[in-house]
């Protein structure tokens, strides 16, 4: 956020008479922050639904004919379904990858939205009557 909106605002601004920069910082502060808003909203919801998602399709590999839960050992002893702490334990694991899954997942999102707002801070410049400073007022 810093590396996009910092230089957008600078060039918002720049051509901007000193008088005009006030009404100019609220009118451009109001979408910004109506879209993190929205941008906040929006990645909840996902992450909720892909969490419940993901819990699902993991979960769905979680049976007593799975060889990993075969297995004599340790991991056994506290992965056994047929037991109430097994189950609970089970349900934690699956919860938890379910959860990194899912930030996985809608991380792509933001990246998405991001990398092309940086791309065209790059096509930007300055007007003509700024870069020189012997011109600038």
């Amino acid at each position: 956020m810093g590396l996009v909106f910092s230089p957008l605002q600078m060039l918002a601004f720049v051509t901007l008479s000193p008088s005009m920069r006030t009404e100019r910082a609220s009118l451009f502060s109001l979408p910004r922050n109506l879209g993190a808003a929205i941008g906040v909203s929006v990645a909840t919801s996902a992450l909720a639904r892909n969490s419940q998602a993901m819990h699902e399709m993991i979960g769905a590999s979680v049976t007593p004919f799975n060889r990993a839960l075969q297995t004599g050992g340790p991991a056994q002893q506290w992965l056994d379904p047929a037991t109430r702490q097994g189950a609970a334990m089970l349900d934690r694991t699956v919860n938890h990858q379910a959860q990194i899954v899912a930030y996985a997942d809608d991380y792509v999102l933001p990246i998405m939205t991001t990398l092309p707002a940086m791309l065209s801070l790059s096509l930007m410049r300055l007007p003509r009557a700024t870069l020189d400073p012997r011109v600038a007022k």
